[in-house]
């Protein structure tokens, strides 16, 4: 899966372009991609984001050391939910090969990376295992 895709918000204005690579995806000035056998944002390591082996968790580089803790939702959908009790929504619709995720507007660009790349991963999954949407 590899390209240029358009990040959109519900009125459909663009909003950010997400450039997708085999190794992770761009978007901004933040690039992620795996380190270690994780994804990780590889710009600012300081500054940053990193999964745990199994996505369902997301701790932030920084001194505050910002954890969110990835809670399933019906319908493909995910809650990530910090340590200060902020909640972000994702969710990944697959439909005849077309792929749809939405996510809470985000002002942390970086944060915004790691959980688009957590979603472009579940959906990736899901279309290699079912050969059906495609």
């Amino acid at each position: 899966m590899e390209g240029t895709t358009d990040l959109v918000d519900f009125e459909g204005n663009l909003f950010k372009e997400v450039k997708l690579t085999n190794e992770g995806l761009s978007i901004g000035g933040i690039s992620v991609g795996k380190s270690g056998g994780v994804y990780v944002t590889l710009d600012n390591l300081d500054q940053g984001f990193r999964f745990n082996a199994s996505l369902s968790k997301l701790e932030s580089t920084s001194p505050e050391k910002l954890i969110f803790k990835r809670k399933r939702a019906p319908k493909n959908g995910v809650l990530w939910k910090n340590n200060n009790s902020e909640t972000i929504a994702a969710k990944t619709c697959i439909d005849k090969g077309k792929v749809i995720i939405t996510i809470n507007r985000i002002d942390d660009e970086a944060l915004l990376a790691m959980i688009l790349m957590e979603r472009i991963h579940h959906a990736r999954s899901l279309l290699m295992a079912n050969t059906a949407f495609l």
